[in-house]
């Protein structure tokens, strides 16, 4: 779900998201999160917005804040947290400000902040202090 005003991304757009569990952008989510995080707890998600013509629209003239469901058969241990990153073209994940929502067990999201749709990976990670 993408949380914008009209401005940035109109009512009469479309936007959709898409898990993968195989693939090649999957693929390379799961080697990045293994490589740099120690993790294969993840899950990837396309966001894809197509304006009122059916075009793909990949980049926003602002920031909009979007919210991604945790699937209710991942298990996040007390002390631990998710982090949304970015998969860029060359396989790098980066970090995006993320807030994780856990107030209801029942209805765990994430929020972040993009200006652009692509692949992201959704991480779950232990928490150190």
């Amino acid at each position: 779900e993408v949380i914008s005003d009209n401005t940035v991304v109109p009512a009469t757009y479309t936007v959709a998201t898409e898990v993968f569990d195989s693939g090649a952008s999957y693929d390379a989510a799961l080697s990045a999160a293994q490589a740099n995080y120690n993790t294969r707890n993840v899950v990837v998600v396309d966001i894809t917005v197509k304006d009122d013509k059916g075009v793909n629209v990949t980049q926003l003239t602002d920031y909009v804040e979007v919210k991604v469901d945790i699937p209710s058969t991942y298990v996040i241990q007390p002390g631990n947290t998710v982090v949304v990153y970015y998969l860029n073209n060359s396989g790098v994940l980066e970090e995006c400000e993320t807030v994780y929502h856990d107030e209801d067990p029942n209805n765990r999201y994430v929020t972040f902040k993009t200006n652009h749709f692509s692949v992201y990976v959704l991480v779950f990670v232990i928490v150190y202090f």
